[in-house]
């Protein structure tokens, strides 16, 4: 499987296979450690995760009928999988850390999302940069990125812990690492724009044209700008245009949104 999310751009699908694959590999883990004669048999019950990834039917969850498919999904609806997904990891280290059969007492609790990266560490919270209304692309990837880290050393330590019986955990329940960030733990997301460059990044397709200044656009799945005279800027999670006649105008959408000036306009969800 070739590497495809990144922070200047992923495959949609990429990212609905890799959410669907961890959660089915969290769960069965869960399980797994309710069957392995540890103090504490409530592991499924207390942090399993419905799986919303489907491509088939409909889910009911959390919040009402989530429907997320590899050809698309709403943006508020993968935050509040993402919050429930570091709600539940952090419970369970915490739960690991507890049990008095497993020898490891910290080793897991250092495995927690923390608070003091408010971007990356953070879900649909104050300062968050990954919220139901506005999620920074490379702030998402980051997440991600430090997810499937801290999932596989949680399996690395289940296997050296000798109160736990098996020590298959890593073999049986890691996920492919096709994600790739600056930084593995301490990352963070920016943007620039200049009258002499231009970029553009999306999850499914997009495209970004300027004959005078620059124009850059983040896309989830698919956007395109233009500017005229000045300078245009764009990112969605679905579809968004903007365009501009005389000075500038941005818009950043989770579906889809247009705006369009002949003066200044400009609008952000973050």
């Amino acid at each position: 499987m070739g590497i495809k999310i990144k922070r200047n751009g992923m495959d949609q699908k990429e990212l609905f296979d890799w959410l669907e694959a961890f959660l089915d590999n969290f769960n069965d883990c869960m399980t797994k450690l309710d069957s392995d004669s540890l103090q504490l048999s409530d592991y499924n019950t207390e942090f399993a995760i419905t799986n919303v990834f489907d491509d088939a039917g409909s889910t009911v969850a959390v919040g009402g009928d989530i429907k997320i498919r590899s050809g698309g999904m709403g943006l508020g609806d993968l935050v509040t999988e993402l919050s429930t997904i570091r709600t539940n990891f952090n419970a369970m280290l915490a739960q690991l850390s507890a049990d008095t059969t497993v020898n490891g007492t910290t080793v897991y609790t250092t495995l927690v999302f923390g608070t003091t990266n408010r971007e990356w560490e953070t879900v649909n919270v104050s300062s968050s940069h990954i919220k139901t209304n506005g999620t920074m692309q490379g702030a998402l990837v980051d997440f991600l990125d430090n997810l499937d880290a801290k999932w596989r050393q949680t399996l690395i330590e289940l296997d050296n812990d000798t109160g736990v019986g098996d020590t298959d955990y890593e073999a049986t329940h890691d996920v492919a690492d096709v994600i790739v960030s600056s930084s593995s733990s301490s990352s963070s997301s920016s943007s620039s724009s200049s009258s002499s460059s231009s970029s553009s990044s999306s999850l499914s397709s997009s495209s970004s044209s300027s004959s005078s200044s620059s124009s850059s656009s983040s896309s989830l799945s698919s956007s395109s700008s233009s500017s005229s005279s000045s300078s245009s800027s764009s990112s969605s999670l679905s579809s968004s245009s903007s365009s501009s006649s005389s000075s500038s105008s941005s818009s950043s959408s989770l579906s889809s949104s247009s705006s369009s000036s002949s003066s200044s306009s400009s609008s952000e969800s973050i």
